[in-house]
């Protein structure tokens, strides 16, 4: 089917994809149920650095609260995005976009502490010894040898 006659078949393109408005609530839904390789090609092919910048640093994205992008505005929540290595291909990256949550590195996994006077304290791990526990952002735990913890 061309290109006009699905638009006047009542489909609608977003990007480079065709889609029923039935069938694609949001972009965001219709850009999960497609094929990463896909979307892979249709970024390198279309993809617009510049304006993908503006999205990554938009305040409701939530982006750059946890990642940096080199050094400009270091961040400790998240991978450093400019350093990411080989190991992160085109196709994981525009999974981890559309699924931040999806995978999460071991050394960026929040934790959750619960204090014996009831107080609740969530942050990066970055130590645990049998003394103490230390989370990130700056909140350190200290308890008594013999006590028992999880997390």
């Amino acid at each position: 089917m061309t290109r006009t006659l699905m638009i006047a078949a009542g489909w609608y393109l977003t990007g480079s994809l065709f889609v029923l408005p039935a069938e694609a609530q949001t972009l965001e839904e219709d850009l999960r149920r497609s094929p990463s390789a896909e979307l892979v090609a249709l970024a390198q092919r279309d993809g617009d650095a510049a304006r993908g910048a503006v999205v990554f640093f938009q305040h409701q994205m939530a982006c750059s609260r946890c990642h940096s992008v080199g050094d400009a505005r270091p961040s400790t929540l998240g991978p450093d995005l400019a350093k990411l290595g080989k190991e992160a291909t085109d196709e994981l990256l525009v999974e981890a976009v559309l699924l931040p949550s999806k995978v999460i590195r071991k050394e960026y996994e929040s934790v959750t502490v619960l204090t014996n006077d009831g107080k609740s304290l969530s942050g990066l791990l970055v130590e645990q010894t049998k003394e103490k526990l230390v989370i990130r952002p700056g909140k350190s735990i200290s308890w008594q040898a013999d006590s028992s913890f999880s997390i």
